[in-house]
């Protein structure tokens, strides 16, 4: 992208949870690379489940992955349809099922805001294909209700929505409080964690791996791939499977608490919109904006004014009377794709010393704690049901 296309972007504050190293010993039974929220998932309870485990990640813990707001839904954006229409019906109910059991961990953690969220039709031609979506949620369980475009607009003090499917068991978490809690938890179960180390190099040894960065290495039985798009550089499996995504945001000066009640996704869940408790709106999404979707795309210290203009554009465009707040943030991150759509969950072909954990797009804090969690059992008891077939590596092969 050339210099006049991009602008410095400007800080989030989020909390710091951990960027001390713990010792790391040269052994362990576990490897876990990557500080995501799989990543630490998997670490704490490996650890707890009695293996010695090492958690190195090339960027400080605790702090969130992908910045976003932190809307959780159960329908990982887009229409359900599409997905039923993709992988089939049995498929998607047990993805929803994935979906409902990451949502219950979070409930049980205490971090979890039911509100409900709204998924709205935003632009040309998504009205059919929000009804069509609404026709297949009962066959999934997916608990939903199909409100009007009159409707949609007076529940949110909205102009330009068409219709919208209210889906009541969506809700919101903090992603920074969630992140500092689970690295607090994976190293009170003992785990050994080194933020600030990018795996370098890697040598298959008989029954193991070793993993080298600077000026250390470790050396583990296993290895849980839970990292981003650069785990390609290190196991080249990766390097035709994940690939990174630009995501922006912008967030307004404080406005009247209770203004936008819940979140509210559109565009096929390209922009998403949601109120803080500080009483800023957070807008998201607009990738459409730029000519390549900002696929590839490494650097979160820039921001592409074409998508940021969007960002603000449809902020007054969908809602006229925040059309003239302030916008006091902006900011991007960088999201992991998948080649499919889907995350990658479970040992790779061939490998079972390698298991992957990885490539949750924007959809961490939907699925990401319940990957760690199935990942930690297979690794403990040799068994890792509930992962859905389209989840798992094997289908990459």
């Amino acid at each position: 992208m050339a210099g006049e296309d991009i602008m410095p972007a400007m800080p989030w504050p989020v909390p710091v949870a951990c960027r001390g190293a713990d010792p790391i010993p040269e052994t362990v039974d576990v490897a876990v690379v990557g500080g995501s929220l799989a990543g630490l998932t998997a670490a704490r309870l490996l650890a707890e489940g009695g293996a010695s485990v090492a958690l190195i990640s090339d960027g400080p813990l605790g702090e969130p992955s992908l910045a976003a707001p932190g809307i959780v839904q159960q329908d990982l954006g887009e229409h359900p349809h599409r997905l039923v229409a993709a992988v089939g019906q049995e498929e998607a109910r047990a993805i929803h099922r994935f979906l409902v059991e990451n949502r219950e961990l979070l409930q049980r953690g205490g971090w979890f805001l039911r509100t409900g969220s709204l998924v709205v039709a935003a632009m040309e031609h998504e009205d059919r294909e929000l009804v069509e979506g609404f026709s297949v949620c009962e066959s999934l369980s997916l608990a939903a209700t199909l409100l009007s475009a009159e409707e949609v607009c007076d529940r949110l003090s909205a102009t330009g929505f068409g219709p919208g499917r209210l889906q009541p068991d969506d809700g919101v978490i903090e992603p920074g409080a969630v992140e500092a809690a689970m690295v607090a938890g994976a190293r009170a179960a003992g785990a050994a964690l080194c933020p600030g180390r990018r795996i370098t190099g890697v040598e298959d040894r008989r029954g193991g791996s070793r993993l080298l960065w600077g000026d250390g290495a470790v050396r583990a039985d296993v290895v849980v791939l839970a990292g981003g798009f650069r785990l390609a550089s290190a196991w080249p499996w990766f390097s035709d499977k994940l690939y990174p995504v630009r995501h922006q945001w912008i967030a307004t000066a404080p406005v009247a608490p209770g203004r936008l009640r819940l979140p509210v996704s559109g565009q096929h869940g390209f922009s998403t919109w949601r109120q803080l408790g500080d009483g800023r709106i957070v807008a998201g999404g607009g990738r459409f904006a730029s000519p390549h979707l900002a696929i590839g795309e490494t650097d979160a210290d820039v921001i592409d004014p074409r998508v940021d203009h969007v960002l603000r554009a449809n902020l007054g465009r969908f809602f006229p009377d925040l059309a003239d707040v302030a916008i006091d943030h902006a900011w991007a991150a960088i999201a992991t794709h998948t080649c499919d759509g889907l995350p990658i969950i479970g040992p790779l072909p061939g490998r079972v010393d390698l298991v992957a954990c990885t490539g949750f797009h924007a959809h961490e804090h939907a699925l990401a704690i319940r990957a760690g969690q199935v990942v930690a059992e297979g690794l403990l008891t040799g068994r890792a049901p509930g992962i859905p077939r389209t989840f798992r590596a094997g289908r990459m092969v």
